[in-house]
């Protein structure tokens, strides 16, 4: 919110499919959607170079919201390189899913921004506990200038604190979430074939041509997904199922799946063709 107040009106690229809400907030933004059938790890790297040798800043999630793609960090360290005049900003919300010690926090490179929160990893989103790390003298107090007095209330130092300092229960936990993702793509894999993005953290992406019917399919039987339509500027249509967590879920997502009519079959990654646009979040906030 702070860095997209700060970069309204400057030269700013997202690579999208993205956070809603990102979406949303740089709304300005020139976008770089995918153009190939199924997004990749390789596609997105081409276009981060795309956009890194056009514009002043570019954005992305890693791993990606919603697909779960990772790039790796010497690529994108690598792209610093090749781009010093743009400043990479990387959301790193996922990071923790996809292992440990994969954060860029602390790289050397000037034009790059790490941004973190502990809202996905512990569960606690509400305290809206986050970093923002960069080497960019300049970016960081004028980032800091948009800072409230009171950012956080005590409650939330407290739960964050507390979260960040029990590492045996984040390492255990990951591990098993990680694990039940991966059963989960199977299941889905077993339906969808290749509609399902592989990835290593705790949800799954397929690509759907009705995901509105998916979704409303297996929320009939007791599992709830998140729909996304392709017609909305910046993403794919598709369904995103996170992970069960008992033996209880996964058998309540096998005979959903099993249950969901014809066959949704997979629709490509195609670019927006101007259908429609996220509104611009309200002034102010």
């Amino acid at each position: 919110m702070l860095l997209s107040r700060h970069l309204q009106g400057e030269d700013v690229a997202l690579l999208t499919p993205e956070y809603t809400e990102t979406m949303r907030r740089f709304s300005f933004a020139t976008f770089y959607p995918p153009t190939e059938r199924y997004d990749s790890p390789e596609h997105r790297l081409e276009r981060l170079h795309q956009a890194m040798a056009r514009h002043r800043y570019v954005i992305l999630s890693n791993p990606n919201n919603p697909l779960g793609l990772y790039s790796d960090a010497a690529d994108l360290l690598d792209a610093c390189r090749q781009h010093p005049g743009t400043v990479l900003i990387v959301d790193e919300e996922y990071i923790e899913f996809q292992g440990p010690g994969l954060s860029l926090a602390g790289a050397d490179a000037d034009n790059l921004v790490v941004l973190q929160s502990t809202g996905k990893t512990y569960g606690i989103t509400g305290t809206r506990a986050g970093i923002m790390w960069t080497r960019n003298a300049a970016l960081h107090r004028a980032v800091q200038l948009h800072l409230p007095a009171w950012p956080l209330s005590l409650l939330d130092i407290t739960v964050a604190t507390a979260a960040l300092i029990d590492q045996d229960w984040a390492r255990s936990t990951l591990a098993r979430v990680r694990r039940d993702a991966e059963q989960l793509e199977q299941i889905l894999t077993s339906r969808f074939g290749s509609a399902v993005v592989p990835c290593a953290i705790h949800y799954r992406f397929v690509y759907l041509q009705d995901p509105e019917a998916a979704a409303e399919s297996l929320e009939a039987h007791g599992i709830a997904v998140r729909a996304f339509d392709g017609a909305v500027r910046g993403r794919v249509a598709g369904i995103r199922v996170m992970a069960p967590a008992s033996t209880d879920e996964f058998d309540l997502l096998r005979h959903a799946v099993q249950r969901l009519p014809g066959r949704n079959g997979a629709v490509a990654g195609t670019p927006y063709l101007g259908k429609s646009v996220l509104e611009p979040a309200p002034a102010g906030l």
